[in-house]
């Protein structure tokens, strides 16, 4: 038995899709629709998310060089760890295995879920580093 590649559920009679040269099943045509709408949107949506991921860690870890006030670096930690949380909240990319391994459903779910966690967590800093 097959797994459905969206809502990772067992199915008996896949619908086979094929997106750049690999078969994807799934349980029916809406969720086939909803595969191939979100692999569209993350090949549209990979370049802009390592750019905001790149620049989130710059910010989150240049701080560390002593060339700023102490002021200056807590901010810029801050909002580096603040757009690393909107950038997964917004741009919901995972690795290949986890979508294989919790279906592309729960993995957005989970990762958007990480993503506000991060948000969240981003008042948090400016005390730890006191």
């Amino acid at each position: 038995m097959k797994k459905c590649f969206y809502c990772n559920r067992m199915i008996d009679t896949p619908n086979t899709i094929s997106i750049k040269n690999e078969k994807i099943d799934c349980c029916d045509d809406l969720y086939s629709t909803k595969a191939r709408a979100f692999i569209n949107f993350a090949e549209r949506t990979k370049f802009f998310f390592a750019i905001s991921v790149t620049a989130s860690i710059l910010m989150a870890f240049g701080p560390l060089f002593p060339i700023c006030s102490n002021a200056i670096r807590t901010i810029l930690l801050c909002i580096g760890w603040g757009l690393l949380g909107l950038t997964i909240c917004v741009f919901p990319l995972a690795t290949p295995e986890t979508f294989q391994l919790l279906g592309v459903k729960k993995t957005i779910r989970l990762v958007r879920v990480v993503g506000c966690l991060l948000i969240l967590i981003t008042p948090i800093w400016p005390m730890i580093m006191l």
